[in-house]
C-alpha cells in the first residue's frame, strides 16, 4: 500500500513532501516515509503492537513467593509496573551509596541503567522483589479502601530505591552516620524529577552480625507495614502537608502507623509469625 502528497517531519527536522508505504518482511510490518523528491527514506517504524507489561515472580526477604508487574524490553525484564495507573519504578543502587545520595539530593538524573532488571523474569534479589511488590500493594490499598489515585491523588510516579549500600558495609555506614540507609526506610516526598515521590529502603546487615531484641536486620523492604508507613507520609504531604515537627509531626507519624497496620491487616493473614498481621 502506498500513498503520496503527505507531509513528513523526520525527528523534528524540516517538513518534507513524502510517499508513505507499509512494508511486510521477516515477520514484522513497517510504515515507511520516503522523500517524494529524492527517494530517501525519512522515517520508519514498526506497525506491530507489542505487550510491554509482563508478570514475573520471585521470593522475598521471608522466602515467600510474590508476583511482580514488570516491563519487557531488549531481551530483559525491567522493574517498571505498567498494570497500575501510577507508574511504579524500582531502582537498584547496587550498593553504591554515593549514587543513592546524588539521586535523593536531586544532583543527578535517574537513568535507565539504574532500574532493577532480571534476565529470565524469575527475580532473585529479595530486596527488589519485596520493594516492587509491596509498593504495588500499598497503592492498591489506598485505591480500594479510599478510592485514592496514587499517593498524590493524581497517580504521580513512585520511584523506589533499594540496595543503597552493600550489607557487608552496613556497620561502617552506621559508624559514618548513614544508619538511615542500613536499618531504616525513608520517604522523600518531592525528591524525584518533576517532584516525584521517592521511597528508599535500607539494605540491612548480614544475618548474625548484629541483632536487636534477638532479631536480625534484614532489608527494610521485607516488611509490608514499613512500605505502607513511609508511603502514607507521602499521602499526608500531598494533603494536609503537616509540618514535620512537634505535635503536627507526631500526628504525621501516627497516621503512618495507623495505615501501616491497616495495610497489613488488609492483605496478610492474622497471626503472630513473620509476614502475618
Amino acid at each position: 500500500m502506498c500513498s503520496s502528497d503527505l507531509i513528513s517531519r523526520p525527528d523534528g527536522g524540516n517538513y518534507r513532501l513524502a510517499y508513505m508505504g507499509v512494508v511486510f518482511g521477516n515477520g514484522d510490518m513497517f510504515r515507511a516515509f520516503v522523500d517524494a523528491q529524492t527517494g530517501a527514506e525519512l522515517i520508519r517504524y514498526s506497525e506491530v503492537r507489542h505487550q510491554q507489561a509482563a508478570v514475573g515472580s520471585g521470593r522475598g526477604v521471608l522466602g515467600d513467593q510474590k508476583k511482580l508487574s514488570v516491563e519487557v524490553g531488549a531481551g530483559t525484564y525491567v522493574a517498571i509496573d505498567h498494570l497500575r495507573p501510577s507508574p511504579i519504578k524500582t531502582y537498584d543502587m547496587r550498593g553504591i551509596l554515593s549514587r543513592t545520595l546524588l539521586l535523593i539530593g536531586r544532583q543527578a538524573a535517574y537513568a535507565d541503567s539504574d532500574l532493577a532488571r532480571d534476565a529470565d523474569n524469575a527475580w532473585d534479589d529479595v530486596a527488589v522483589v519485596d520493594a516492587h511488590a509491596h509498593i504495588g500493594l500499598v497503592y492498591d490499598f489506598f485505591f480500594k479502601r479510599f478510592d485514592r489515585s496514587g499517593l498524590d491523588g493524581r497517580n504521580g510516579q513512585i520511584s523506589i530505591l533499594v540496595n543503597p549500600l552493600r550489607q557487608s558495609d552496613g556497620l561502617l555506614a552506621i559508624a559514618a552516620g548513614y544508619s538511615e540507609f542500613v536499618t531504616n526506610a525513608a520517604m522523600y516526598p518531592s525528591s524525584g524529577p518533576n517532584g516525584q515521590m521517592v521511597m528508599m529502603f535500607g539494605s540491612g546487615i548480614p544475618a548474625g552480625t548484629i541483632t536487636s531484641s534477638g532479631q536480625n536486620w534484614g532489608p527494610a523492604s521485607g516488611a509490608l507495614d514499613i512500605a505502607a508507613h513511609e508511603l502514607t507520609h507521602a499521602v499526608t504531604s500531598a494533603t494536609s502537608n503537616l509540618t514535620y515537627a512537634n505535635e503536627s509531626g507526631a500526628l504525621d507519624e501516627a497516621f503512618s502507623d495507623m495505615m501501616g497496620t491497616s495495610v497489613e491487616n488488609f492483605f496478610q493473614t492474622v497471626g503472630t509469625g513473620l509476614g502475618q498481621a
